[in-house]
């Protein structure tokens, strides 16, 4: 895993490095520069795979005298069989890295070779005789990359604060996307928190032409294969070879390779799966006060025969996570689980470099609470408004009013969006919800990969995961150096899952992962397996809410002093100036944290 950094702009060396500091986290063993008149291309490398200076980057190779450059971050994990097929062609390859897969396969195919990819990443190719900067990241955007035009030059980084130390201007809040932020948590799709910067999309190619000063874009394909008609026991199988053999890919390093067990189905599984192939990883946990999390790992990794590292969520540490958050945060987030999660990551650098973790299975297989009201729809778009102005912001409103009209409108919604809407926001109040709901619709109506999954998953396919799950992933295992793998989001795990029958997956008869718990009772007990859902999360009320609610008014004054600024609607400035913060930080903690991530964050912008 590495840091991508550059411009497209000559002999910029002096202002990369700047860049380069910034990300000095993401590949702490070894910084590279690459520039000739038209572009300036940097990189921080984290060696996980061919530990050589052979492995250096900006990889460069001369083609018919012209300089083809890379700057990759990432790992593929089928880049031995490419490399072998690209033998066969005729390549002669100087080292073992699969940096230089990609770029010798992107030298004989072009861009059509990313198709070829099988793995995590985000990228950046100059090809200095066709006079493009080609970035490209992966189908699922486990990994980042963020963008940004101006003066006629394309700026990209791996990280946001990067481009703010190259790009050297004040950059504005994205007052326009921010309803997003309030309802969802996350900005969707190529949104940021600033008007300015995008990201490059899940998939997404971005050819820019230095002469013309201009880009171009298209999506890597995904062909979904016909669905077969097997029975659960077939599918079952099938899930099982499809994920075993991805356990398998993600293991590829030459360094040791770790394991985050939560406890939960999914990391319990790949455990399971890793002792199958006869891998012994070490464990890594959190254990959070008053979550049965912990037992369930001790007792999976002492089944397993694996060694089980724990630490401890304690106030201290939660608050000094909670402190220093904005040393690492670029994003605001609604997603609290942040900082148990950097936690683990911070406790484990000096241990591991790589670990397996297990995100996406809730996603690909409907494990979360809300699946369960969404597994009987289909419908994707739907109005559901009519309720809407019963809503209230007062403090009464929000404790009693609002929770009734919610589930008057959960039980007549008849469209995946009004439900999932219901179940996912942030808080109990119609912010933007026309506009939110059109947005989403179109969302769905316009995305490459819509017909790869059941439309009742979609939105956390395809939304939630890579906005804020892989966005939560990255920031906070680079914080510490480490390269964090996700074997649930493959590429050949969607396909392959995606072939057997959608009502294995999400439907009122194949509830909380069916498929997925049957499999992992082929390795586990049953009483190791069948367990109530629980997130990755805890309560700021076991560590002592007094700090957390002083930053929150603050976070509201800050936002009200800003509203136009923060996109804030007459609902949300009735709600800030009206609503005990006692009573938001309690019952909707989610935008409680929204709000002060945001107010961390961009008071330093």
């Amino acid at each position: 895993m590495c840091g991508v950094i550059g411009i497209s702009e000559g002999r910029q060396e002096i202002l990369l490095r700047g860049g380069l500091k910034v990300i000095e986290h993401r590949g702490p063993d070894d910084m590279g520069v690459f520039a000739d008149d038209f572009v300036t291309l940097g990189h921080q490398r984290l060696a996980i795979i061919d530990l050589s200076p052979l492995g250096h980057q900006p990889m460069q190779v001369l083609h018919n005298g012209k300089t083809i450059s890379i700057s990759f971050n990432g790992e593929v994990y089928n880049y031995k069989e490419l490399k072998k097929d690209l033998i066969e062609k005729g390549c002669v390859f100087v080292g073992g890295s699969d940096t230089e897969v990609i770029l010798r396969g992107f030298i004989l195919e072009g861009k059509n070779f990313l198709e070829k990819l099988r793995g995590m990443w985000a990228l950046a190719i100059y090809d200095a005789e066709k006079k493009e900067v080609i970035l490209s990241r992966d189908h699922f955007g486990i990994k980042p990359l963020y963008y940004i035009v101006k003066d006629n030059k394309i700026y990209f980084a791996s990280e946001i604060k990067a481009l703010k130390k190259i790009v050297g201007i004040r950059f504005t809040p994205n007052s326009e996307a921010y309803y997003e932020f309030y309802n969802l948590g996350y900005f969707l799709g190529e949104n940021t928190c600033y008007k300015e910067i995008k990201k490059i999309l899940p998939g997404e190619v971005l050819v820019w032409n230095i002469k013309n000063c201009s880009f171009e874009k298209s999506f890597l394909s995904l062909i979904k294969e016909s669905e077969k008609e097997i029975n659960f026991d077939k599918a079952v199988e099938m899930v099982n070879e499809t994920i075993l053999e991805s356990v398998e890919k993600h293991y590829i390093a030459d360094v040791p390779v770790g394991l985050l067990l939560s406890g939960g189905a999914d990391s319990s599984l790949i455990a399971a799966l890793s002792k199958k192939i006869g891998k012994k990883p070490i464990c890594y946990h959190v254990a959070i006060p008053g979550s049965i999390d912990t037992r369930y790992a001790i007792e999976i990794a002492k089944y397993l025969g694996f060694e089980l590292v724990s630490k401890e969520l304690s106030p201290g540490s939660l608050k000094d996570e909670y402190e220093n958050m904005e040393d690492w945060l670029d994003q605001p987030s609604s997603d609290v689980s942040l900082l148990p999660t950097n936690l683990v990551y911070k406790s484990i650098s000096k241990e591991s470099k790589v670990v397996l973790s297990g995100e996406g299975g809730d996603e690909l297989f409907g494990g979360y609470l809300r699946h369960q009201k969404l597994a009987g729809l289909n419908k994707v778009g739907g109005a559901g408004s009519i309720l809407n102005p019963l809503y209230s912001s007062s403090t009464f409103g929000l404790n009693f009013v609002n929770p009734v009209v919610r589930r008057i409108q959960e039980r007549l919604a008849t469209s995946v969006i009004d439900m999932y809407l219901h179940n996912v926001k942030t808080i109990g109040l119609p912010i933007e919800d026309k506009k939110l709901k059109k947005k989403l619709l179109d969302f769905y109506n316009n995305h490459p990969y819509k017909n790869l999954i059941p439309n009742n998953l979609f939105f956390d396919q395809f939304a939630y995961l890579p906005d804020s799950l892989m966005y939560k992933n990255d920031i906070t295992s680079m914080a510490s150096s480490i390269e964090a793998r996700v074997p649930l989001v493959d590429k050949e795990v969607l396909l392959a899952v995606g072939q057997i029958p959608n009502r294995f997956r999400l439907s009122p008869e194949y509830l909380n992962k069916r498929i997925l718990k049957t499999i992992l009772k082929k390795y586990l007990p049953e009483d190791l397996v069948e367990r109530p859902k629980k997130g990755f999360g805890f309560s700021f009320d076991k560590f002592g809410a007094e700090f957390f609610i002083a930053d929150y008014k603050k976070a509201t004054r800050f936002h009200l002093e800003n509203a136009k600024e923060f996109g804030l609607d007459t609902v949300l400035i009735q709600t800030l100036n009206n609503t005990s913060p006692a009573i938001i930080c309690q019952k909707f903690p989610r935008f409680a944290f929204s709000l002060i991530t945001n107010h961390r964050v961009m008071s330093k912008s």
